[in-house]
């Protein structure tokens, strides 16, 4: 197939009994061909929190608990705490795409991956990237010259100029190697949650 090229990915029926992080990893090889970049991470808006038959089993869902132990200033290993009113909640309702701490308590989602992730704003918004010893993730622009063996994109998925951001890795060593960028754990997910993303290689 074309190499060099900018390609459209979907992570359809992100469907789990527990939470769960999504990973992706760069696997870099030979230098002529050892790049990739991703851009334009985009939840659907089926991403919501499921309560219903999950895989033959019945998830349920008890809601926010107050943690009676400690007037509410700490919670068990299993539980979050909600700053604004001190309530503790499942650990299993944080990163759910729902303001499970209430309407003006955003505490259990304001480190979650953003639904829609273009990179403009020039962060990594809020993907975990997992530093590797030799080579890593990182914000870029076709403005910026790589490596003169490594091809890169010259333009980005959203602006489509070579002013747009997006995440690219590049390694210039003989020996295979990767690295990885990840979410935080998400909770459970409705079955009609998917990930589209777009990939150069």
């Amino acid at each position: 197939s074309e190499l060099n090229v900018w390609r459209r990915g979907l992570l359809d029926n992100l469907v789990a009994l527990h939470p769960f992080e999504i990973v992706v990893e760069g696997s870099i090889g030979l230098k002529s061909v050892g790049d990739i970049a991703i851009d334009d991470f985009s939840f659907s808006p089926g991403c919501s929190f499921y309560t219903g038959p999950w895989n033959g089993d019945n998830v349920t869902t008890a809601g926010p608990t107050t943690d009676t132990t400690s007037s509410g200033s700490n919670c068990h290993s299993d539980e979050f705490l909600c700053p604004v009113d001190k309530t503790c909640i499942s650990k299993d309702f944080v990163c759910n795409f729902r303001k499970d701490c209430g309407e003006y308590d955003l505490a259990d989602e304001e480190n979650c991956p953003t639904p829609i992730c273009t990179f403009e704003n020039r962060t990594r918004c809020n993907w975990e990237v997992v530093h590797q010893p030799k080579f890593t993730w990182e914000l870029s622009q076709g403005t910026v010259s790589g490596p003169p063996s490594i091809p890169k994109p010259s333009e980005d998925t959203t602006l489509h100029t070579n002013e747009g951001y997006y995440m690219w890795v590049a390694d210039t060593s003989d020996s295979t190697s990767f690295t990885e960028i990840m979410t935080y754990s998400l909770g459970h997910l409705a079955p009609s949650c998917k990930l589209r993303f777009n990939y150069w290689l």
